[in-house]
């Protein structure tokens, strides 16, 4: 591009070199040199744009070349054409590229649709194997990831709605391997890998802060449910299912028969098993299941409250623990003070959940509450030895899956239930379906008494709660609505 450029000004230049012109008399020809010049500077903005856009060259090269062209020896005319096209350009050098989606193209032979989750350990382990069936295959095969986050997995929907955060500055792929390659997935290190990429740090935490996003995680999450995917990672390649993290040997001959032709006929969705009837009773029996830290937990814990208080008299409650905890030594010994609590001092567990439900402050809770800490701190000591908690924490051998320490103080109720993640709900020994606010939570209890108490009357705000820890107006307003301070 600029070696033509510069055999035009060179061109340009001689046809002004004749010193005995006298410049003062109009030539005949001057008004069209003008129209010429002006016409020059048209065309070299265009070509630099157009040859720009064919080549993928930045806005920011084509100045830095023409800046380069500018300090040359030119014409006068020429070097102003040159001088208003990189006035112009320089106009333009803080406009993005439009980014692309990163979605597949639909023009490769084989589509691989995945269903992962960021934060499980078999998509980890898969991830290098579909990695390398994207480079041997190339543009025969392309990959549409999908989002299918486990309710146990505490970081993988906000994990997912930062990628899709990426996706918006066209570095999907890019974040997505950098979640896969890193597996470090708190809202720090989301945004920290967001500005090692590149991308616009502000936009990118605006748009993962507002949850934006999560409407298109939840969208794939129920998509997956449709298709009877049950667990990450589950891929469908051209129709063909496959289950779990196999090897690249089983991905190549499901993709070498989509190749030649064969044809699958996709697998009907799985009709879904009807929730069991939760039996009716004089007076309900609520447990529910819970990791202290984990942002689902305490969201249903926040709309189940409010409900256990205005039904108080009418229902025996008991807060569970899952089997294994997945937010260390600190959601460990909060279990432990949660569990000694309700085992010691009942009358005060309401008020101190609703305490540490606001910040997570356990020591502050504990003294505003007037737990009695002598009572407390034996009982500590007493079922740390009973249930092997600290000998656990210690012993990684004893993980579940070598990454979650085992909290067994209700091991026998997790395994009678079969609960699996955190919540679950069971409503008088069975397993109950039901939203996480106040309204939902109400109405699922209410339906398993024999003859439904005046509590069932109470009118709550419908709407989940935040995760996580802290009250949103709704939740607020909800525990208000039962007569418990937040």
């Amino acid at each position: 591009m600029s070696k033509k450029i510069r055999k035009k000004s060179s061109s340009s230049s001689g046809k002004k070199s004749h010193k005995h012109e006298v410049i003062r008399e109009p030539a005949p020809n001057n008004d069209m040199w003008k129209v010429s010049t002006l016409f020059l500077g048209f065309l070299l903005l265009l070509s630099v744009f157009y040859i720009g856009v064919l080549s993928s060259v930045s806005v920011d090269s084509v100045v830095k070349d023409l800046q380069t062209l500018e300090t040359k020896e030119l014409s006068t005319e020429v070097k102003s054409a040159v001088g208003s096209s990189l006035t112009a350009l320089e106009k333009f050098a803080d406009v993005k590229e439009v980014p692309s989606d990163d979605g597949p193209s639909g023009n490769a032979e084989v589509v691989i649709i995945e269903f992962s989750d960021f934060e499980c350990p078999y998509c980890v382990r898969a991830y290098p194997i579909v990695t390398q069936v994207l480079e041997e295959y190339g543009d025969q095969v392309e990959l549409d990831y999908k989002h299918f986050p486990l309710s146990f997995h505490a970081n993988a929907k906000k994990a997912g709605e930062a990628s899709e955060c990426a996706r918006d500055q066209g570095k999907f792929m890019e974040y997505h391997d950098t979640l896969f390659d890193t597996k470090q997935l708190s809202v720090d290190s989301l945004k920290k890998h967001a500005a090692d990429l590149g991308l616009d740090v502000a936009k990118f935490s605006e748009c993962l802060d507002s949850g934006e996003k999560g409407a298109i995680v939840d969208a794939d999450f129920e998509e997956g449910r449709q298709l009877g995917v049950g667990g990450t990672p589950t891929f469908f390649i051209n129709g063909r299912k496959l289950v779990g993290a196999q090897p690249y040997e089983n991905f190549k001959a499901a993709i070498d028969s989509a190749l030649a032709g064969e044809v699958v006929e996709p697998e009907a969705p799985p009709t879904q098993p009807e929730a069991p009837t939760v039996p009716k009773t004089d007076k309900p029996v609520v447990e529910l299941f819970i990791m202290s830290h984990c942002p689902y937990g305490t969201q249903m814990e926040k709309g189940i409250l409010p409900v256990v208080k205005v039904l108080e008299e009418d229902i025996d409650f008991d807060l569970n623990f899952v089997y294994y905890a997945m937010h260390g030594e600190t959601e460990v010994r909060e279990q432990q003070a949660q569990y000694c609590i309700q085992r010691d001092q009942k009358e005060l567990l309401q008020d101190y959940l609703l305490c540490f439900l606001e910040a997570g402050d356990s020591a502050g809770c504990l003294e505003s509450i007037g737990v009695d800490m002598t009572q407390l701190d034996a009982c500590n000591a007493e079922i740390d030895e009973e249930f092997k908690l600290t000998e656990n924490l210690e012993d990684q051998s004893s993980w579940l899956s070598g990454r979650f320490p085992l909290f067994d103080t209700d091991k026998a109720d997790n395994e009678k239930y079969g609960v699996r993640g955190s919540p679950t709900l069971v409503i008088n020994g069975v397993q109950a379906s039901s939203g996480r606010d106040s309204s939902s939570l109400l109405k699922t209890i209410c339906g398993a008494f024999n003859e439904a108490p005046a509590g069932c009357e109470t009118v709550f705000e419908s709407g989940n709660p935040s995760p996580g820890f802290g009250f949103d107006e709704a939740s607020a307003g909800n525990a208000a609505a039962a007569g418990c301070g937040v």
